[in-house]
């Protein structure tokens, strides 16, 4: 397999340096969005600092987080250490999920399925339903009211 270079000069690699004259044409020849890759990079290391978390041996967040745009875009919206690590563990053991801890307390990512779940999590993305008692994944929330208060819906 081989790529095909276009002959309108789109890209100036020199020195390690690359420069795109046409970001989009950039991105689309190397699958790669630099703001996305910018956002994941940010995002890991602000969760890297405020969550414990273990990987396995060559595995790292920011590895994990490439080319996963929807997760990416998840995080965008994710106020990351607004959710205690001991909250977060309480919280994925009352959704019943696998959610797996080293000896050392670290959460354990192995994989895309591991850190969906942990994105989810602190997005708040899983509830039980007060009518029947099950558990969902939510996919998408709007928050009713914001005013600081918490606890039991008002009743009318």
């Amino acid at each position: 397999m081989g790529i095909k270079i276009p002959a309108d000069n789109q890209v100036l690699i020199a020195d390690g340096t690359i420069v795109a004259f046409d970001q989009g044409k950039f991105e689309k020849l190397f699958q790669y969005d630099h703001q996305s890759a910018a956002l994941a990079e940010s995002k890991a290391k602000e969760i890297t600092e405020k969550y414990q978390l273990s990987f396995p041996e060559g595995l790292t967040l920011e590895k994990l987080l490439l080319d996963k745009k929807p997760l990416i875009e998840k995080l965008q919206d994710v106020a990351v250490g607004e959710i205690a690590q001991e909250k977060l563990l309480e919280y994925a053991d009352e959704m019943n999920l696998e959610l797996m801890t080293d000896e050392k307390g670290a959460i354990i990512i192995m994989d895309d399925r591991d850190l969906g779940m942990f994105v989810n999590l602190l997005s708040e993305d899983y509830m039980v339903s007060s009518v029947t008692g099950k558990r969902y994944e939510i996919k998408s929330k709007k928050l009713i009211q914001d005013d600081g208060a918490t606890g039991e819906p008002p009743r009318g």
